[in-house]
């Protein structure tokens, strides 16, 4: 992972994978400058892979409702579901153990 001075990490078990979680698409574009961006969303997740490393990350601006932030989750939950060849379809209980996991983390943490 980049300098996570500039954002917290989180962990995903048991895929053992880690996820960025930055205030803004501005901070993301700084720490992963070949991360995704939106350019009309002010959160979101995403997964990318640079150098044959896949990478994940979430943008959760201060101030975001917990339904944007729950969203943002399942999106992570199934991106990390995608990268280990788990399917979506017929684990919805994996997807939405991991969705918890994941959610907790982000509550959790500074906002």
């Amino acid at each position: 992972m980049a300098n996570c001075e500039k954002f917290r990490v989180i962990y995903a078990d048991p895929f053992k994978v880690q996820i960025a979680v930055l205030k803004s698409f501005k901070a993301l574009c700084k720490q992963f400058p070949n991360a995704p961006t939106f350019q009309c969303a002010n959160a979101g997740a995403v997964m990318w892979e640079d150098e044959g490393e896949m990478w994940f990350a979430m943008v959760i601006p201060r101030g975001l409702p917990v339904q944007t932030i729950a969203h943002e989750c399942v999106h992570a939950a199934d991106f990390i579901m995608e990268n280990a060849g788990v399917p979506a379809e017929g684990n919805t209980e994996i997807r939405a153990y991991l969705m918890e996991h994941i959610m907790t983390q982000v509550l959790d943490g500074p906002r």
